[in-house]
């Protein structure tokens, strides 16, 4: 992973990316210990469970990266790279969380609803 990142930073071909990306899968797809404390956290969960939620509203964020960049530039001197970094990641996690929370689960249920997925209380679902 360490390589991969590297490489990326480095400026090698996208080649070079890519076989380390594909490498990095191939590790990760067994069950190892090592796999498991890396993939198998709550934290790694919670990004999975918001994936979707992200993938919808990040490309809004990018409009606010120039202005986030000259507000933290202005107001917090040496510190300005730490916010420049990491307010849009946890504003994009928090609007992200809502988005999944409020519209996305409710939505869910409410489609299971409308296709007669949702039993009611003492009904049996035969398949």
């Amino acid at each position: 992973m360490i390589a991969t990142v590297a490489s990326f930073y480095l400026g090698l071909p996208d080649l070079v990316v890519y076989i380390g990306l594909f490498s990095l899968v191939l590790c990760c797809y067994g069950n190892s210990p090592a796999s498991n404390a890396v993939f198998g956290n709550r934290v790694i969960h919670f990004l999975g469970v918001v994936s979707y939620s992200i993938y919808l509203v990040h490309e809004r964020f990018m409009r606010f990266i120039p202005k986030i960049y000259d507000f933290s530039n202005a107001h917090f001197g040496g510190l300005a790279s730490i916010v420049y970094h990491v307010a849009p990641f946890v504003a994009l996690i928090a609007v992200a969380y809502c988005l999944y929370r409020f519209i996305e689960v409710p939505g869910r249920s409410f489609a299971k609803t409308l296709l007669g997925l949702n039993p009611k209380k003492g009904t049996v679902i035969s398949v």
